[in-house]
């Protein structure tokens, strides 16, 4: 998000939606992490959607963890993903940053050599 934008909100939103994504699964991927911590030395973890937050020099970074079956990550990941962008166009104090560069200035580029790429006839 841009450093203008309402990045609680945004984040807020991200969290609701990676919710109603997950919501059917989370009962079952507790019990199975919990098969796994009793079974093996790992530590416990949350099966909840978590929000990390990271502010960089252009913007603030927002993951959104969350966990679902691995067959349907890639078609879960393009929902939330074409739905959050949606719903970020219709807010109007949230704006998805990205790296764009806009020139102000070129200074003119002068040559007497010709260029190699154009055939002799058609110089």
């Amino acid at each position: 998000m841009t450093y203008d934008s309402d990045w609680r909100r945004a984040g807020h939103l991200m969290l609701e939606h990676g919710r109603e994504y997950t919501s059917h699964f989370l009962a079952q991927a507790q019990a199975q992490l919990r098969e796994l911590v009793d079974a093996y030395p790992v530590h416990e973890v949350t099966v909840e959607p978590t929000l990390y937050t990271v502010m960089t020099d252009n913007w603030i970074e927002m993951t959104l963890r969350y966990i679902v079956e691995t067959q349907a990550r890639r078609q879960v990941k393009g929902q939330l993903h074409h739905e959050l962008l949606q719903h970020f166009e219709s807010e109007e104090n949230i704006t998805v940053a990205s790296a764009t560069f806009e020139i102000v200035g070129f200074p003119p580029l002068k040559s007497d050599a010709q260029s190699p790429l154009v055939p002799e006839a058609e110089r």
